[in-house]
Order: C-alpha cells, then structure tokens, then sequence
C-alpha cells in the first residue's frame, strides 16, 4: 500500500523550520475543502493542495508554519491495519528525506476523538545536527467500504497552536458519496 505513496515532501516541508513558529491555526474562519467524494473544514490560514501519485489522490493540507495533515483514501478490503500503517508509514518517510534522520520514533496506541482509531508517533528528527521534538498522529477510519487514513505532523513545540485546527479537519471530514462521516 505505502509504494503508491510518496512521503518526503512530508518531512521535507515540515521541517523547514521556520524560526518564526508556527501561527495559530485559524479555526475561527474555517475554510471549506469539497470534492465529488470528500468534505471537510480547515483552518482560515491553511491551504490545501490534491495530489494524485500512482492512481491514488491524497489531499494535504498545510499550514504557513510547518505543519501538515495528509488525507489518504483507501479501500476497506485493503486498508492495513492502523499500527502497521504507522509503521510503515515512518519507515517510508523517514528514508525518503535524506537530509534529515530519526534518532528516536515510538509508537503509542491512544485514545482517539470522533470515533477514530488513533495512533501516535513521538520522534525526534535530526536536522543539520539539531534535534526537534515531533510528532505524528495517524487516524484511521473506515465507513461504507471506503477507508481513510489521516495523518498530521507537526513540531512539539507548535502543537497548541496548531491541533484544532488538526482537530478540526479529523471531526469534519465526511464522504459524501457514502452520505456519512469519516
């Protein structure tokens, strides 16, 4: 499932640490993503960008800082169970962006908001020998035979700013074809 997804521009954006931080996720002027199959509410100052990598559309959302969320659709039949998509997930994006390593990665089952199964990922990358606290939080959620995988990644440091607005599109997204939410 993970050779039909490219993850380096993951690690590659998100790390372009900013000096300057990460600004507060607009959660008070949302913005509307829409599809033939998929909505969900973003923060006002995030942008979206779809990408379609071997026959598979992702959507990715961005913030101005260096936060990124990753919407993956799947079918059910063939969605990996969460903790190995996790798994193989940081092993991908961890060796596609050669010009940061991962001194640490642990991977903790937790407690998900909206339904979601939930897993948490705590890594420190090492970029030009500084080391920034991360994490990367992976739903999963499957409704009418359809299975997305929601992936946010962000620094330690930022996470108050920014998980409502990581909140925000995880508890809004939902298929519209299957009439249901995510």
């Amino acid at each position: 499932m993970l050779k039909h997804i490219s993850v380096s521009f993951i690690l590659t954006c998100s790390l372009l640490l900013s000096g300057c931080g990460e600004p507060e996720a607009q959660t008070q002027t949302p913005r509307l993503y829409s599809s033939a199959d998929l909505i969900f509410s973003y923060p006002g100052n995030w942008k979206t960008i779809k990408r379609k990598e071997k026959e598979r559309n992702k959507i990715v959302v961005e913030s101005p800082g260096n936060t990124v969320v990753i919407i993956i659709p799947a079918k059910a039949k063939r969605a990996a169970n969460l903790r190995k998509f996790a798994r193989a997930f940081s092993k991908s994006a961890n060796k596609e962006t050669p010009i940061t390593s991962v001194k640490s990665s642990k991977l903790l089952k937790t407690k998900g908001k909206y339904n979601f199964q939930t897993v948490t990922e705590k890594l420190t990358i090492n970029l030009l020998g500084v080391e920034i606290p991360h994490t990367r939080i992976y739903h999963r959620k499957i409704i009418n035979q359809k299975a997305y995988f929601i992936i946010a990644q962000f620094s330690n440091e930022d996470k108050k700013k920014i998980i409502k607005g990581v909140d925000m599109i995880s508890g809004s997204l939902k298929n519209i074809k299957n009439n249901g939410s995510v």
